[in-house]
C-alpha cells in the first residue's frame, strides 16, 4: 500500500510516499503554507494525486514523551484530515527527524538555499522510513498486503483532480503514462 508521510511545520509542511511494496520511501515536495486548513486541502490533493492507502502525519514529541503544543496541532491536523478523507490517518512519533534529516543532507553536502527547500521534504521521508520498519517487524505489511491483494485498503480517487501540480500551485501536473513508441 501506497503511505504518504507529512512532516507538518509553522510555515513549511514536507511531504513523502512510499511505494506500494513499502520498500521506498521518496520526498515529494513541501507545501509552504501556515493556514492549517489550507495545508489539510493540498494534503488531501496530493493523496490522491499519488493514490495513497494511509497518511501518517509525524507527532513532535518532547524527548521525555510528553507533548508539546506543536504536537497538538499535529492532532488538530490529523483530525481535520480524518473528516475529509476516506483512508487512514495515523499520527507517528518523529523525534529527532529533522536531525536525521538535516544529517542526511549534509553527508550529501546539501547546505544553504537547497538544504532550506528540501530539509522538510526529507524529514518526511525518515519519518515514512521509520513507520514502514515498524510496519515491517510487527506484520502490519503483510497484512495490509493481503487486503491489498485482495482489492481493499486503497484509496482511488473517483475523479481526475485538476490539471496543476498540488504542490507547485500554477505549474501542470504531469501524467504518468506508460513509455510510448514514436512509432
Amino acid at each position: 500500500m501506497k503511505i504518504m508521510a507529512v512532516d507538518y511545520g509553522d510555515a513549511r509542511t514536507g511531504l513523502a510516499v512510499c511505494d506500494r511494496t513499502e520498500f521506498l520511501a521518496s520526498p515529494i515536495g513541501i507545501i509552504e503554507e501556515k493556514s492549517l486548513a489550507k495545508v489539510a486541502e493540498k494534503i488531501v490533493y496530493a493523496s490522491r494525486e499519488y493514490e495513497v492507502g494511509m497518511i501518517v502525519i509525524g507527532l513532535p514529541k518532547n524527548m521525555d514523551g510528553s507533548e508539546g503544543p506543536r504536537a497538538q496541532k499535529s492532532h488538530k491536523l490529523a483530525d481535520t484530515l480524518r473528516a475529509i478523507v476516506p483512508i487512514p490517518v495515523e499520527l507517528w512519533d518523529e523525534r529527532q527527524t529533522t536531525v536525521s534529516a538535516a544529517n542526511i543532507l549534509s553527508e550529501n553536502g546539501t547546505y544553504g538555499k537547497k538544504r532550506k527547500d528540501v530539509l522538510d521534504a526529507v524529514a518526511a521521508t525518515v519519518i515514512l522510513e521509520s513507520y514502514m520498519a515498524y510496519r515491517r517487524n510487527t506484520g502490519k505489511y503483510l497484512r495490509s498486503l493481503h487486503l491489498h491483494r485482495m482489492g481493499s485498503g486503497n484509496f482511488a480517487p473517483t475523479r481526475q483532480t485538476p490539471h496543476t501540480h498540488p504542490l507547485l500551485p500554477g505549474v501542470p501536473r504531469q501524467r504518468r503514462t506508460t513509455a510510448q513508441t514514436p512509432y
